[in-house]
């Protein structure tokens, strides 16, 4: 590593290599850990040292690492080495382990007890993420820095980005000139508008601001700057006036102006280029749309320019004479004010593009403290403040004095306010600080790391140690790689100075040096191919290849090389170490999703089984799109043509000629429509969950999926999806349409969501790994394939970069000009980076391509093939400011001797060859077929007595496992189809559809209505939105809502007169009450027994001998439709939809008795009461039965008339006494009076 304080003319200063065992444990260290060196190895010793010698317990040696799964490999190394040094005190070996073999010989009296002590309490161990850490300090001393009590961490950001977005559009740009709306839309037409001005100028929205506000967070202490003064659109009125007289003249002029230009044409005055008959049709099509506002008025399409008369004088061939026509100059006005019009539109927009990021922060500032939440970024900005601020010595011994030590593991992923904390808490402290990362691996800014902090703590480190024993990769392999990134220059001067490869000054390379001594797989191959090898693309008679062009060769010769591989390891020809070579040791590291897609589908045609690894949003997916249109569909049943698009997907499998015939029998479509009436019901009743098992069942549609090419991921990505819904509907309350527009506006990009919204990984066995080059690092794979290094750089917007005249403060420029070669020079430096990073994952053989290929003579890998031999700044800011055509025109033969000396220098590690493309035939995988699968022999003993149990499950003799609200597990599709003679005159309530979905609706209808209100208008209005979120037609409007008025006015008890549901408010009821209490022992034998000689069985025959479940222990569950307070008495009522005739008069007491009979209703609502019992006597001081419970209600909706369709009941207090001990095995009284209920 180069020495970042010294002067560029100087040498560099020789960095020494880490000795774990001989680094002093007190001080700041640095320590540059090159890819493959064991960092993770190095770090434990230290971790060992620090407790052993120094004696510092497990909670007082801070280790942070940056993510989750990082923290948990970091304590399961250092416990693995712990329990590993305790075995060499008690003399039983080391394992090869150098450190713990030196530990043990130097503190054989006080390490064994240190060692013991740090296993006994390693649960304790101070191993964080660098959030956790801060969440931690923060809590810890909350007085001191300020923090606040009870705070929750908001893990996701996008809701709080996107509403404060939406915020600022609305506060200024409704109400804005038109014509700045529509420069802001920045909507293209493909006719009339220049291809290569299409994606010039950004489109102005929410979702604009949205990632503005995302990049800005992304960095704790970032500079913006941007237009500050508001500016005036001067040029409006005089661009209106102009245009105007456009539109006005062209009437008359149109005949002319088209004489002339064909004339022209015709007689090649002008460039044929710019004008010819095709394009004349086009202009006087454009014009002619134009003037008759067809086309916007602002901005004016590119094709106007043709009717200048500017244009039209450049445009003129030698010694033509200009065409002149007052229309011509009319134009030539309106387009130079429109130009100037943009310029002012674009000006006021960069000025509210400043103007946003004040507004953000007050805005976001608000939003949190209104939730009491805060993002993650916050912990670790409050911390760094807590300790800048004026509090900051007794915040800093607050939190530091909880550690003796710190080890920072991936430190070059830092930012300035991490840095900041670990200086304030142990350098400042006098406290030992180890920071351990590659700068060389820095390749996370889009995530907020900052390479430049790593650089601040080099030059302020009390020492810099490196480690450069690649215990990685093949020797060969690493000389290649040495070569590639440590050339010597060949100066003229009197000695050699090695080139800069990663720009930056402060991060060099020392040349890695195989570690001895490594025992690694041996890879055997056939035919010797280079450990690093270059796959040149050739040109073919072409100045350079298009990128497509070349991308879709070199995926060609991936899929080739990676079938020859695997053929030959499947013959027995290819091994690796002991073991066939196969597509597991494989992998393909690319930039992109869409490389990684192309790559993917490559390989799946030949036949190799590959996974991509992604950081892909799973609303990208294709099966979120088709979930949409399924969902869509079930949510409106009657929708003919969201049922057709549901049909169409891959999910519901059907294909073109089924939907015709579909189309043309609309019997059979009728009956799908009432599939999906009841999945809708379903879906209403139960939630997502059981809606998507019913129809993955129904549909077959696994097995349908997993027999296609990528049907693990397909099915992975259903699977995800599912779960992603469900969530969503839980925790947001979303109803069935809701939801479906909740998973549209996801799929727009108008929801975010963390990590649970990645792509998953589908099974990864004997598969090539297609992952991107960002998350293949601290991976490591045998063989590896970068084909893509070669792609140019690509200056993003806006421009974020390091100033130079800000001392190296991070800047976001809004708006010209910047220091563009430092940000050319930042841009370049990370992709060298990224480029290092892709190289060094390989242990046996590593892949490339390169050659004259469009935008790679600027990529940086150009830079590394073809970069001037000197370090000096003249030289890279003349290779920066270069053109990107250096490699046009190269020959093959060209490039091979421009690489030759760096095939010499890697002393043939590094290889020449063109890219493999014969197809090679690919042998079955052995052992993949005939392999006989087997149920193992189960000999253990399930308890099945213990169980969540319910009515329904009773009552159906134990075939349901547990009640939810729409009491049992249902038929798939229960409907009833109307049976009987059609009734004359219009329908009423007992003509409405029987079975299960109508039951649902009923419940849903009431369940949402307030009894009290007698707004007739209203309530209409509630059962049609209900019909149609149930799938029923408007027609039934009328005798539902005549139902709902009749029940709320039916007396429900003579014994509580004036007691009707009209009575009883929203704020007396509970809907839905679910409870759950435990029971032992229960038979239908005890259940008998407790009923025994109850009143209530001479008048509701109820046969208990009809119940065959067996023995059962567990819990009781189950959902009571509404309990409601009367008077002080807590009342229960269950709605029932139960078809028992055509008139109120049908639903006598007789007939209501017989069917609480028949379904076993009496048992179930004596459970009920049951549960409200006991949950009383848990919630109401000196609960009484006599004085609290007031009864039951099962109110037979269909029926429900002033002395017709109520079955009321109050069940005796030994029944409910004697259920209890049947049930429960408790005893007790019916009071609260020092008796559990």
């Amino acid at each position: 590593m180069t020495d970042p304080s010294a002067s560029r003319d100087d040498a560099p200063r020789a960095v020494p290599l880490l000795d774990p065992m001989a680094v002093p444990l007190s001080g700041s260290h640095l320590v540059e850990a090159g890819a493959g060196t064991g960092k993770t190895w190095q770090l434990t010793s230290l971790y060992l040292r620090l407790l052993v010698e120094r004696d510092f317990p497990v909670d007082r040696i801070l280790a942070v690492t940056f993510t989750r799964a990082a923290t948990q490999e970091l304590s399961g190394r250092i416990r693995a080495r712990l329990a590993l040094l305790r075995d060499a005190y008690k003399g039983r070996g080391c394992g090869g382990d150098k450190v713990v073999e030196a530990l043990a010989q130097r503190h054989p009296e006080d390490g064994p007890g240190r060692v013991e002590r740090a296993l006994a309490h390693f649960d304790e161990a101070a191993i964080h993420t660098i959030h956790g850490f801060c969440q931690r300090a923060l809590t810890a001393a909350a007085f001191e820095s300020g923090a606040g009590y009870g705070v929750e961490l908001a893990a996701e950001t996008g809701e709080f980005i996107t509403a404060v977005a939406r915020d600022y559009y609305r506060a200024n740009f409704y109400g804005a000139p038109e014509e700045f709306l529509l420069y802001a839309k920045n909507e293209k037409d493909e006719k009339y508008d220049k291809k290569e001005n299409k994606d010039k100028r950004k489109k102005i929205d929410p979702r604009h601001f949205s990632r503005l506000l995302g990049l800005y967070l992304r960095h704790n202490s970032i500079i913006v700057e941007g237009r500050d003064e508001r500016p005036e659109l001067a040029a409006l009125a005089p661009f209106k006036e102009s245009a105007a007289g456009v539109r006005a003249a062209w009437a008359s002029a149109r005949e002319e102006a088209e004489a002339l230009l064909r004339a022209a044409i015709k007689e090649r005055s002008l460039h044929a280029t710019y004008y010819k008959d095709a394009i004349l049709d086009s202009m006087l099509s454009y014009m002619d749309e134009y003037c008759a506002g067809a086309q916007p008025e602002f901005p004016l399409r590119d094709i106007f320019e043709k009717f200048t008369a500017n244009k039209l004088t450049a445009s003129l061939n030698r010694k033509k004479a200009p065409l002149e026509h007052p229309f011509f100059d009319l134009c030539q006005l309106a387009w130079a004010l429109g130009k100037d019009l943009e310029a002012q539109c674009g000006r006021f927009a960069e000025h509210l593009d400043r103007e946003f990021f004040p507004f953000a922060e007050k805005a976001l500032k608000a939003a949190k403290a209104k939730k009491n939440v805060q993002f993650y970024n916050d912990l670790v900005s409050s911390l760094a403040r807590a300790l800048e601020g004026p509090g900051g010595e007794a915040a800093a011994r607050a939190v530091g004095g909880r550690f003796d030590c710190a080890l920072i593991d991936e430190f070059q992923d830092t930012d300035p306010d991490q840095y900041s904390i670990f200086q304030a808490l142990f350098a400042r402290q006098g406290k030992p600080l180890f920071l351990i990362g590659d700068p060389k691996q820095a390749i996370y800014a889009f995530r907020g790391a900052d390479v430049f902090s790593y650089l601040a703590a080099a030059r302020n480190a009390d020492a810099i140690h490196t480690i450069n024993h690649n215990r990685r990769s093949d020797p060969a392999l690493v000389d290649g790689v040495n070569a590639l990134f440590h050339r010597p220059a060949r100066n003229e001067g009197e000695r050699d100075m090695p080139v800069a490869p990663f720009v930056l000054p402060g991060i060099g390379f020392t040349p890695a040096i195989a570690a001895p001594g490594m025992e690694r797989p041996k890879l055997i191959l056939p035919e010797k191919l280079p450990p690093l090898e270059i796959w040149l693309m050739d040109p073919e008679g072409k100045n350079k290849l298009g990128v497509e062009d070349a991308k879709k060769t070199i995926v060609a010769a991936l899929a080739s090389r990676i079938t020859q591989l695997v053929a030959w390891g499947r013959r027995g020809e290819a091994r690796l170490g002991d073991e066939p070579l196969g597509e597991r040791h494989m992998a393909v590291l690319v930039r992109s999703h869409p490389e990684a897609r192309m790559v993917e589908r490559a390989l799946r045609r030949a036949g190799i089984h590959c996974v991509r690894y992604s950081t892909e949003k799973l609303f990208y997916a294709e099966e979120a799109r088709e979930m949409l249109a399924l969902t869509r569909a079930v949510a409106r049943p009657s929708d003919l043509k969201a049922m057709r698009a549901a049909l169409a997907t891959t999910i519901m499998g059907r294909d073109a000629i089924e939907l015709a015939r579909l189309v043309e029998e609309p019997d059979e479509f009728g009956l799908l429509g009432q599939e999906f009436r009841a999945l809708r019901a379903l879906w209403a009743r139960r939630g997502f969950a059981p809606l998507f098992r019913a129809l993955m069942r129904r549909e077959n549609v696994f097995p349908r999926l997993l027999a296609l090419e990528d049907g693990e991921r397909r099915v992975t990505n259903l699977v995800h999806l599912a779960e992603v819904l469900s969530q969503a509907e839980r925790e947001r309350g979303l109803g069935p349409e809701a939801l479906a527009d909740w998973l549209s506006r996801a799929i727009s990009g108008k929801e975010t969501g963390g990590d649970e919204l990645l792509l998953r990984l589908e099974s990864d066995e004997e598969a090539v790994k297609v992952v991107t080059i960002h998350a293949s690092k601290g991976l490591e794979y045998p063989i590896v394939f970068s084909p893509f290094l070669f792609a140019k750089l690509k200056i993003e917007s806006p421009a974020i970069f390091h100033d130079p005249a800000r001392e190296n403060r991070l800047v976001m420029s809004l708006v010209g000009p910047i220091d563009e070669l430092s940000l050319k020079k930042e841009t370049l430096a990370e992709r060298l980076r990224l480029c290092y990073v892709a190289l060094t994952r390989a242990r046996n053989l590593c892949t490339m391509a390169w050659g004259p290929i469009n935008g790679a003579g600027d990529s940086a890998l150009a830079w590394l093939l073809h970069g001037p031999l000197n370090e000096g700044d003249d030289a890279l800011g003349e290779w920066l400011s270069g053109s990107n055509d250096r490699l046009k025109d190269v020959e093959l033969n060209e490039l091979e001797q421009a690489l030759a000396p760096l095939v010499e220098a890697s002393g043939g590690a590094v290889g020449l060859r063109l890219p493999p493309d014969a197809p090679v035939p690919l042998p079955k995988a052995p052992g993949r077929e005939g392999l006989e699968l087997r149920c193992r022999h189960f000999s253990g003993f399930i308890d099945g007595s213990f169980r969540v149990t319910s009515y329904s499950a009773l009552a159906s003799q134990g075939e349901a496992a547990s009640e939810g609200p729409e009491t049992g597990d249902f038929a798939l599709f229960p409907w009833e189809y109307k049976t009987g003679p059609e009734k004359e005159g219009p329908p009423d309530i007992f003509d409405f559809p029987k079975g299960a979905d109508a039951g649902q609706f009923f419940h849903d209808l009431l369940e949402h209505w307030d009894f009290t209100v007698s707004d007739g208008e209203l309530l209409s209005a509630h059962v049609r939105d209900r019909l149609k979120a149930h799938g029923f037609s408007e027609e039934w409007e009328g005798p539902v809502s005549e139902m709902v008025n009749r029940l709320v006015s039916t007396p429900l008890s003579p014994n509580f007169p004036g007691l009707a549901l009209s009575s009883v408010g929203p704020s007396a009821r509970v809907n839905e009450m679910e409870f759950a209490f435990p029971i032992r022992g229960l038979t239908p034998q005890k259940l008998a027994a407790a009923f025994s000689g109850s009143p209530i069985m001479a008048r509701v025959p109820e046969k208990f001998e009809d119940l065959g479940f067996s023995e059962t222990g567990g819990f009781m569950h189950g959902f009571v439709d509404m309990v409601f307070l009367h008077d002080g008495k807590y009342f229960l009522v269950d709605w029932k939809s139960n078809h028992l005739g055509t008139s109120p008069e049908d639903y006598h007491q007789k007939a209501l008795c017989q069917a609480m009979g028949e379904h076993h209703y009496t048992l179930q609502y004596h459970l009920y009461a049951l549960a409200l019992h006991r949950h009383l006597g848990l919630r109401l001081e000196n609960y009484d039965y006599d004085r609290h419970f007031g009864g039951v209600f099962y109110i037979f909706l269909r029926g429900a008339a002033p002395g017709f369709g109520v079955f009321g009941d109050r069940p005796e207090k030994r029944l409910i006494l004697g259920l209890k001990r049947a049930l429960c095995g408790e005893t007790g009284g019916l009071t609260g009076e020092g008796t559990r209920p």
